[in-house]
C-alpha cells in the first residue's frame, strides 16, 4: 500500500509540473516554432555543402520523419524545466495570455530577426577593425613561432 502511495504522489507531482509547461509550450507556438528550426536546419546544411540543394526533398522528408514534435517537445520542455521552476512557469503562462504577452509572441520573430540585422549592421561597420586586429594576431603568431 505504501508503494501505491508512493507511486501516486511520484505521478501527481510530474502531471502538475507538465501542466505548466505544455500550456506554455502551446502558448509559445513551440510546434510550429519546430517547423520553422527544420527549414532553417536543412537551409544551414545546404548552405555549408551547397551540392546538397540537389537533395533538398530528402533532407525535408528526413527532418519531417525524424525532427518530429513528438520527438521534440519532451526535450524542448526539459530545457525550460532546466531553467525556470513551476512556479516561473505558471508566470509565464499568465504573461504570455496578457495582450503584451501575445504580442511579444507575435513579434518575436520579427524581433530576433530585426535584431541579428542590427547587430549584423553594427559587426559591419568595424569590420575594418576586424581585420586590422586579425592581422596583427598573426603577425604575432607568426613571430612567436619563427615563421
Amino acid at each position: 500500500m505504501k508503494k501505491l502511495l508512493t507511486a501516486a504522489l511520484v505521478f501527481a507531482s510530474c502531471s502538475l509540473q507538465a501542466a505548466p509547461i505544455n500550456e506554455l509550450l502551446e502558448l509559445n507556438d513551440s510546434e510550429l516554432q519546430m517547423q520553422i528550426i527544420r527549414n532553417n536546419l536543412n537551409q544551414a546544411l545546404i548552405r555549408q555543402n551547397p551540392p546538397l540543394e540537389n537533395f533538398r526533398p530528402v533532407l525535408d522528408e528526413w527532418a519531417n520523419t525524424y525532427l518530429t514534435w513528438e520527438e521534440m517537445k519532451p526535450k524542448i520542455a526539459e530545457v525550460y524545466l532546466k531553467h525556470f521552476t513551476d512556479e516561473e512557469l505558471e508566470q509565464l503562462v499568465a504573461f504570455y495570455k496578457t495582450p503584451v504577452g501575445k504580442k511579444s509572441q507575435e513579434l518575436n520573430a520579427t524581433l530576433i530577426r530585426e535584431s541579428a540585422l542590427a547587430s549584423a549592421l553594427v559587426a559591419k561597420g568595424h569590420h575594418k577593425k576586424l581585420e586590422e586586429m586579425l592581422q596583427q594576431a598573426a603577425a604575432k603568431q607568426k613571430q612567436q613561432t619563427g615563421n
